[in-house]
C-alpha cells in the first residue's frame, strides 16, 4: 500500500478539483535533502529538531502539523538562500517543486488517440 502524502492527496483529488491540483507544490522533504543532506531521515520531526524548532505536544493533528511545516519551510528557505542553493522562488521551486500534471480530459484523449491511429 502506498503511503498517503500531501502530494498523493493532491493527485488523488485531481479529478474532483483540477484548480487545486494545478497549484504548484513545494516539498519540504526535497528542500531538506538539499539543505540538510547529512540527516539520515528527513522526517518532519527530525528536520524541525535539527532546525531548532519545538515539536508541538499535539503533533499529528492537522493545524499543529501545518504550522510546524510552515516554520520548517521558512527556515529551510532562508538556510538554502544563505548557502546559495537558490536565489529566487523560481530556483527554490526548481529544487523542491512537485509538479502534478492534470490528467487529460476524455475528449482530449480521444483526439490524441484518433491522431495516432
Amino acid at each position: 500500500m502506498r503511503e498517503l502524502t500531501d502530494e498523493a492527496a493532491v493527485i488523488a483529488a485531481r479529478p474532483a478539483c483540477r484548480t487545486v491540483a494545478a497549484i504548484p507544490l513545494i516539498c519540504t522533504v526535497r528542500l531538506a535533502r538539499v539543505v540538510l543532506p547529512e540527516l539520515g531521515s528527513h522526517s518532519l520531526d527530525r528536520v524541525a529538531s535539527r532546525l531548532g524548532l519545538t515539536i508541538p505536544a499535539d503533533r499529528h493533528r492537522a493545524l499543529p502539523d501545518a504550522e510546524l511545516t510552515a516554520q520548517v519551510f521558512t527556515r529551510l528557505a532562508v538556510k538554502g538562500l544563505r548557502a546559495d542553493h537558490w536565489r529566487t522562488l523560481l530556483e527554490l521551486q526548481a529544487v523542491g517543486g512537485v509538479y502534478v500534471r492534470p490528467e487529460p480530459s476524455h475528449q482530449a484523449a480521444q483526439v490524441v488517440q484518433s491522431e495516432l491511429f
